[in-house]
């Protein structure tokens, strides 16, 4: 994680433009994506309850400043990209531009110091590579059990080199959607599920249905608290939340005809609307 003093991030707002972040698709999202992370945390008088965050990021508008060009992330956060890096200003650190991310590591090269398990630095002990909608993207297996994706960055979370984690949670997972637009100006979309769960829903535990629907399209399930996504087949969210009860309604009536996607925790579900 390198930090280079600057102006505090604050101050760049007024530089907003409608300029297209000029970066390649295979570094990270070019267009917008999705990020959500879930905790089980722990209390001593209360039990166990789950806490949930969600990024939203933009490529557009953007922000012009300090020699880098910047999408936002969440209310917080700003990201640009410098070649094969991840650039990231935080609210958090305001005074500094971040390392989130540099995809040109080799092995044996030091990729972060994990503050939250290791306290030791966290090394590159080997690479390869994933065919994923036939692009070929960098994997990275970290010291530390982590893994890296380039384009997308962490497996166990989208800040998972600073790691940001409550006090008293823990068993985290992660989620994402992810927006691009290629060099040949064709866009499509990704989701974790591609790399993380290529298992769909055991019909066993959850069931989906009806499908076809053309109403309401119900979730049975007994995992209460688990975050769900319907998305179309470019990847756009258009319903998401968390299961509140073992039979969870969705309405689906405004839906235009077609396939979409349920992603759970468990697995993922083709859903089809007439």
């Amino acid at each position: 994680m390198i930090r280079t003093p600057i102006r505090s991030f604050l101050l760049s707002l007024p530089f907003w433009s409608i300029a297209a972040i000029g970066q390649t698709d295979m570094t990270f999202p070019n267009v917008s994506a999705q990020f959500e992370e879930v905790w089980l945390c722990m209390t001593p008088n209360n039990g166990q309850y789950y806490m949930y965050e969600t990024y939203q990021y933009s490529a557009e508008p953007s922000i012009d400043s300090l020699g880098f060009t910047w999408g936002l992330l969440g209310n917080y956060h700003m990201i640009a990209i410098d070649g094969p890096k991840i650039l990231m200003i935080s609210e958090s650190y305001p005074d500094s531009i971040l390392t989130l991310y540099d995809f040109s590591l080799q092995m044996g090269d030091t990729a972060y110091f994990d503050m939250y398990y290791t306290n030791d630095h966290v090394t590159v002990t080997s690479m390869d590579t994933l065919e994923i909608q036939g692009r070929l993207r960098k994997r990275f297996f970290l010291s530390n059990e982590d893994i890296w994706i380039e384009g997308i960055g962490s497996l166990l979370g989208l800040f998972r080199p600073i790691w940001e984690i409550p006090l008293g949670c823990g068993h985290f997972t992660y989620e994402f959607c992810a927006n691009y637009v290629d060099e040949d100006e064709v866009p499509y979309s990704w989701c974790s599920d591609l790399v993380m769960n290529e298992k769909e829903i055991n019909a066993s535990e959850t069931r989906v249905y009806p499908t076809p629907c053309d109403q309401h399209l119900t979730i049975s399930s007994d995992r209460i608290g688990d975050r769900f996504r319907l998305s179309d087949m470019n990847g756009r969210i258009l319903r998401s939340g968390i299961l509140v009860s073992d039979h969870h309604t969705l309405d689906v009536s405004d839906l235009a005809p077609g396939m979409y996607l349920l992603f759970l925790a468990h697995g993922t579900s083709k859903v089809l609307v007439e």
